[in-house]
């Protein structure tokens, strides 16, 4: 059984990793008598769960900070570790082990600020009354992916993707956007330092919720394709908001071997989205020509999700559901180069990226997810969640047929 982890898990497992180091730094201020200096052995467990971070969450500057620093704690403490494996007394600490240590201490101390600076905002899909789902998939793009359901090829790390499913926990008949952004009160709302809305909406969509109430028998299934640079998790913050409504939301990562675009170790699956994120920094013509080849992955993948999720996601009486394209960064031509391939199967499709309140296309709600990228694109952190609230309810009216 796999265990599902959600954004803020990887912070959570960063303070863990932040508490070990604290210990093995700190005690040299705590020796009074004689002992085995058992608290040394938190260096190389730090060292391990910084490791670990890397490979379920994947590459991030703060998760290379923490292995870093780690291996630095780890080398200092090597004397200290063969000691207590021959269970040797330690009556002091030497001078120069106390100079070294009490410096990384004040790099651990720096470390811990950017780390909680740059935290990803808090939320599980409890929360919603939303439950999450991983199902991993095995294939490739030349031969076609599959539903991976033996347990010896997750293990053996055969996976090249994973749907995502958000489904709502509780019973739903109906589903509206009446408890959308702008049903909080007047006051709040106006609060909110992402607001870019007018006034005048406000009282227009919440005398259009009895009009745009759709049946849950008639729901369509909501399909995403990720990019490599703007993973499922990125996405998140808007899906939970449209399960909590009653749909059901399917994403999509793909990591096949078979795709490549760096044609380096950066297309490893835990380091191509950095990588990506480099190259926009950096040098954004280049992202721009990386960019064309990534539309052309995404494209692939929304086929290939449209089949999986035609025949693995059925009716109760095992009728065929229709489906509802969610996207962001492709153009209508593009989204007609595969939507038209299902015919009247599609029931739908909405373009996040034209709305234009959503700043950050192409990258999803980083002021939630993604922190440190965010401060580079000058977006700010944003804990009310009102710009997946709002692209959510936008997705909604598109949905029950407004325009």
């Amino acid at each position: 059984m796999f265990i599902i982890l959600f954004m803020f898990d990887s912070f959570l497992a960063q303070c863990l990793v932040l508490l070990l180091l604290y210990i093995s730094g700190l005690r040299v201020f705590f020796l009074r008598e004689p002992r085995i200096d058992v608290a040394s052995v938190s260096s190389p467990f730090a060292l391990i769960a910084a490791i670990l971070c890397l490979f379920i969450w994947g590459f991030s500057y703060q998760t290379l900070s923490l292995i870093l620093l780690s291996f630095l704690f780890f080398l200092t403490n090597v004397r200290a570790l063969m000691r207590i494996a021959a269970q040797l007394y330690v009556d002091h600490y030497s001078i120069k082990f106390v100079i070294a240590t009490i410096l990384e201490v004040i790099l651990l101390v720096f470390v811990t600020i950017f780390i909680v600076k740059f935290r990803p905002v808090k939320y599980t899909p409890s929360d919603f009354g939303v439950q999450k789902e991983k199902i991993y998939l095995g294939g490739n793009f030349v031969n076609g992916f599959f539903i991976e359901d033996t347990i010896k090829d997750k293990l053996r790390g055969k996976i090249s993707g994973h749907l995502t499913v958000y489904t709502p926990t509780q019973k739903i008949e109906w589903i509206s956007s009446d408890d959308s952004i702008f049903n909080k009160p007047e006051e709040e709302w106006k609060s909110l330092k992402s607001e870019q809305i007018d006034e005048t909406k406000l009282s227009q969509n919440q005398n259009n919720d009895e009009k745009n109430k759709i049946s849950i028998s008639q729901a369509p299934l909501i399909l995403f394709v990720a990019s490599p640079y703007a993973t499922t998790e990125n996405y998140e913050p808007c899906f939970l908001y449209l399960a909590k409504k009653g749909f059901t939301v399917i994403s999509a990562d793909f990591y096949s071997t078979d795709e490549k675009f760096f044609f380096d170790k950066r297309d490893k699956k835990y380091s191509r989205r950095v990588a990506f994120l480099n190259t926009y920094i950096e040098d954004k013509e280049q992202f721009k020509k990386y960019e064309i080849e990534v539309k052309k992955y995404t494209k692939r993948g929304y086929e290939i999700l449209s089949r999986l999720a035609l025949v693995n996601f059925r009716n109760q009486d095992n009728s065929q559901k229709k489906i509802f394209y969610l996207t962001d960064g492709l153009s209508s031509q593009e989204i007609f180069d595969f939507s038209d391939k299902f015919g009247v199967s599609v029931a739908g499709i909405f373009q996040i990226d034209a709305i234009p309140e959503y700043k950050t296309s192409g990258f999803g709600f980083i002021e939630q997810t993604d922190l440190l990228f965010a401060d580079k694109m000058n977006v700010k952190r944003d804990e009310e969640f009102f710009i997946p609230r709002y692209v959510a309810f936008k997705t909604i009216d598109k949905i029950g047929g407004k325009k």
